[in-house]
């Protein structure tokens, strides 16, 4: 399928994970894509392999937590690439703290990285769909909103912000015919999972089995499990869906 033929997608966190499994799979239907990442390599690498595939890929070094360095992002993607179709809000960071031990400065940064990067994003991108009277955006919650674990208190809250964002934004942006979703993965087997098995200090395989054990479905989701409900939400096919959350966890209940 080629669902977004010379349709431009901003993909923040794209350098990586669940990011760059969406860049290369709206690449692979045909969008320009703009990559977005803090790691500017990272960013880079993503595109240079969309690119080698025969896609087309550009990536920009954004810190989605400055929103004049997310205007500005948003402005080149215009001048660059053109109006823009789809936005996907997957930057995000994690780490686990219980409330006692979580400083005021851990619980700002995750609150200005997973929640108002989302929003900065979506205020700017919004003009450019405005001006199309068309427009999709993505935002990644997460299974912590709802079901959450000890030491989640500021992950859990930013992310459940997402969720509310999500249908305010649905609601003001509807009448220019611009849907807004969200989509809450549980675990997903990726870098960054591997990194916090890394850092805690416990094997990821005793990790994963453990997820697989509480999960309806015998595995683990992979990053393209994600990107294809995505790309989904981001097309046609989901034209009068908007306000959602679909659950990517493997559970019935998303929990």
């Amino acid at each position: 399928m080629k669902r977004f033929t010379g349709q431009v997608v901003v993909v923040t966190g794209g350098g990586s994970g669940i990011g760059a499994a969406c860049v290369r799979r709206f690449a692979e239907e045909g969008a320009h894509v703009a990559v977005v990442d803090r790691n500017g390599e990272a960013a880079a690498k993503t595109a240079e392999q969309v690119r080698r595939d025969g896609g087309t890929a550009e990536p920009l070094t954004v810190d989605v937590t400055d929103p004049e360095a997310v205007d500005a992002a948003v402005r080149r993607v215009v001048a660059d690439l053109g109006e823009i179709s789809v936005l996907v809000n997957n930057a995000g960071i994690h780490s686990t703290h219980l409330v006692h031990r979580l400083t005021n400065a851990e619980w700002q940064r995750m609150l200005d990285v997973n929640l108002s990067g989302s929003f900065y994003f979506a205020r700017a991108a919004q003009e450019s769909m405005v001006r199309r009277r068309s427009g999709r955006i993505v935002n990644l919650t997460s299974q912590a909103a709802i079901g959450t674990e000890r030491g989640f208190v500021h992950y859990a809250a930013a992310k459940a912000g997402v969720m509310g964002l999500t249908r305010s934004l649905a609601l003001d942006l509807g009448r220019f015919d611009i849907t807004v979703n969200a989509v809450g993965p549980g675990h997903v087997e990726s870098p960054l999972t591997h990194h916090l098995a890394e850092t805690a200090g416990i094997p990821y395989e005793d990790i994963k089995a453990e997820q697989i054990r509480r999960n309806a479905l015998p595995r683990v989701a992979q990053p393209e499990d994600l990107a294809g409900v995505i790309s989904f939400l981001a097309s046609d096919d989901a034209r009068h869906v908007t306000g959602q959350v679909i659950w990517v966890t493997g559970r019935p209940n998303g929990a």
